[in-house]
C-alpha cells in the first residue's frame, strides 16, 4: 500500500441472520482510509467482521497484491494469482485500548467479577503494529495503525525498527507495548528493541530492550500493570527464559524460567493473576506463572499436540477454550480438537471439535460469550474463508459466515462503538 495514495474507499453491508457485516477499506494516512494500488503493491485491508449490539470484531489482514489488476473492493473478494498461503500470511498483532488512559484500566483482562466487554468498560480502540513487509522482498513492516471505533477512523504511524513474529501488549496506563520480533533482515536474527504507543501524545518512542533476543515469544499483562515476556527464539535456538517488564521504570528484569523450552506457544492471564503458558510443538505439558513468587509450575496436560498456530481464549467463565494448531507428533498441519483448561484444577478437558481443523486462526470472544473463530490453516494446508462459533452454554461448534478473503495469522479484537 502506498500511504499517499488515496482513492475511494467502498464498503459493503450484508445482514446475515441479524448480524450485520462489514467490510472496510485499508488504513492509510492519518484518519483517511487505504486504497489499493497497482499490481505488486503492498495491500493493507482492515476488516470489520461482525457489528452486534453496538459492539465490532475487527480483523486485519497484511498481504501482497501480486495480481495484474489493481483490487477492487466489491461485495465479494476473489484470491489473486499466486501462492495464497504467502499472499495471507502476515502475523500482524493487535491491542485494544480505551480512548484516554484513566479509562483503560478496567478492561484489562484481571477483573474477575466485571466483564471486560460490558457497555460501560469495552474497549474502543485497537492498536495494529508490524506485519509483512510492503513489497516480496520485505519480510517485516514497520507500520502501525490506530483504529477508532466511534468515528470509524485511522491513523498511521512508523515504528523504529521493521517487526513481525513480534508481541503487542495493551498496559494498565493506557499505552501499548511492542517487543522484539524479526526485522526481516537475514540472517534471521530476533530483535532486543522494544517500543512504546501512547495514545494521549500519539506518538511512538523506545523503551528498554529485552534481556535476549527474542521472537514468537508472548507477552502477558499482569494484575499489577507489569508484562511477563515468555520463551520464544533469537532465530536459531528456541529458550525456556522469562523477562518482567515494569512500566514504571521502562525496563526488563529476568525472572524464573520455565519448565519447557517453547517457541510459538500461547499464553493467557487467568483471573487469579496467574498466566498459562501452554500449546508448544510435542509439549502437551502446561504451566501456569505465578507473579507473587516470580515461578512457573507445571499444571495438567492437554489432551491433544496443540501446537503451533494455536489459539488459548479466556472465556467469561474464566475457563481457557484451547482450540486447534499443528500436531508436530503425527505431522498435521492443522487439528479440528478443543478443550477447557480449569483454573481451579488446574487441568485440561477435552469438549468436541470445530467444524474443520485450524491453524494460525483468529478467536475473539463476542460480547454475549461466545468465540468467534475465523480463517487459518486446516490440515491439508488450504486457507479456509470459514468462519463459526463456539457457545460455552453446550460447548457446540456451529458454521457462521465466510470471511470475505481466506486468512492466515490474522489479528482480532472485540470494539465497542457506542
Amino acid at each position: 500500500m502506498h500511504p499517499r495514495k488515496r482513492r475511494k474507499s467502498v464498503r459493503s453491508a450484508l445482514c446475515v441472520a441479524g448480524l450485520i457485516y462489514l467490510l472496510a477499506a485499508g488504513c492509510g494516512e492519518e484518519g483517511v482510509p487505504g486504497d489499493f494500488g497497482p499490481a505488486g503493491e503492498f495491500v493493507t485491508t482492515a476488516r470489520l467482521i461482525m457489528t452486534t449490539g453496538g459492539k465490532r470484531t475487527i480483523c486485519a489482514y497484511w498481504k501482497w497484491n501480486n495480481s495484474v489488476h489493481a483490487y477492487e473492493v466489491v461485495e465479494s473478494w476473489t484470491i489473486p494469482p499466486g501462492d495464497p498461503h504467502k499472499c495471507l500470511g502476515g502475523a500482524a498483532k493487535v491491542a485494544a485500548m480505551a480512548r484516554g488512559a484513566s479509562a483503560h484500566r478496567s478492561i484489562i483482562p484481571d477483573r474477575a467479577t466485571r466483564s471486560a466487554r460490558s457497555a460501560a468498560d469495552a474497549p474502543t480502540q485497537a492498536f495494529f503494529a508490524g506485519g509483512v513487509g510492503q513489497t516480496t522482498t520485505q519480510f517485516a513492516s514497520n507500520q502501525a495503525y490506530l483504529y477508532d471505533a466511534p468515528t470509524d477512523s485511522w491513523r498511521g504511524f512508523t515504528m523504529a525498527h521493521p517487526r513481525t513474529s513480534h508481541t503487542v501488549t495493551a498496559l494498565l496506563d493506557g499505552r501499548v507495548l511492542i517487543t522484539g520480533g524479526w526485522d526481516g533482515t537475514f540472517p534471521t536474527n530476533a530483535l532486543t528493541s522494544c517500543e512504546i504507543f501512547d495514545p494521549v501524545a500519539m506518538q511512538l518512542a523506545p523503551t528498554g530492550e529485552l534481556g535476549a533476543h527474542r521472537m514468537n515469544h508472548t507477552a502477558s499483562p499482569l494484575l499489577d500493570g507489569r508484562v511477563l515476556i515468555a520463551g520464544g527464539t533469537d532465530g536459531f535456538n528456541s529458550f525456556d527464559t522469562a523477562e518482567i517488564y515494569d512500566p514504571t521504570t521502562g525496563q526488563f528484569t529476568p525472572t524464573g524460567s520455565m519448565h519447557h523450552i517453547r517457541s510459538g506457544h500461547q499464553a493467557v492471564t487467568l483471573n487469579d493473576g496467574r498466566v498459562l503458558v501452554a500449546c508448544f510443538n510435542s509439549v502437551k505439558q502446561a504451566e501456569v506463572f505465578d507473579p507473587n513468587t516470580g515461578t512457573f509450575s507445571t499444571v495438567g496436560l492437554t489432551t491433544d499436540e496443540h501446537g503451533y498456530g494455536s489459539s488459548l481464549t479466556k472465556l467469561d467463565s474464566g475457563l481457557v477454550l484451547v482450540l486447534g494448531g499443528y500436531d508436530a507428533v503425527h505431522n498435521v498441519n492443522a487439528l479440528s480438537s478443543a478443550e477447557l483448561f480449569d483454573p481451579a484444577t488446574n487441568q485440561f478437558t477435552k469438549i468436541g471439535d470445530m467444524t474443520i481443523p485450524r491453524s494460525q486462526h483468529c478467536a475473539v470472544l463476542q460480547a454475549d460469550g461466545t468465540v468467534f473463530i475465523s480463517g487459518g490453516f486446516t490440515a491439508n494446508g488450504d486457507t479456509p474463508a470459514s468462519t463459526e462459533i463456539y457457545s460455552p452454554a453446550d460447548n457446540s461448534f456451529t458454521p457462521s459466515v465466510d470471511l470475505p478473503l481466506p486468512a492466515i495469522e490474522h489479528a482480532g479484537v472485540l470494539l465497542s462503538i457506542e
